[in-house]
């Protein structure tokens, strides 16, 4: 989403998000001049955002709560093994 919670986990994140080629998904933009200035933020660090209806996200993956990081099982192996 584009609360301050969301927007500020994604700037602590973006580094590693980028680095693990992420793409990311945006749940809820009420302004749109704000999605597409975080939408171009993201771009910049090599990151592709997408707007979607979080309802078919969270139902489909059953999450509760956002924001949320969702990777392949082979991601999930690899990351686990580098620590």
């Amino acid at each position: 989403g584009m609360d301050a919670v969301s927007l500020a986990w994604f700037e602590q994140a973006a580094a590693d998000l980028a680095d693990i080629n992420a793409r990311g998904v945006v749940v809820q933009a009420d302004r749109p001049v704000e999605w597409q200035r975080l939408q171009q933020h993201a771009a910049a660090l090599g990151i592709d955002l997408m707007l979607l209806d979080g309802d078919s996200l969270a139902d489909g993956y059953r999450i509760s709560t956002y924001p949320v990081v969702i990777v392949s099982p082979q991601r999930a192996t690899a990351m686990s093994d580098q620590r």
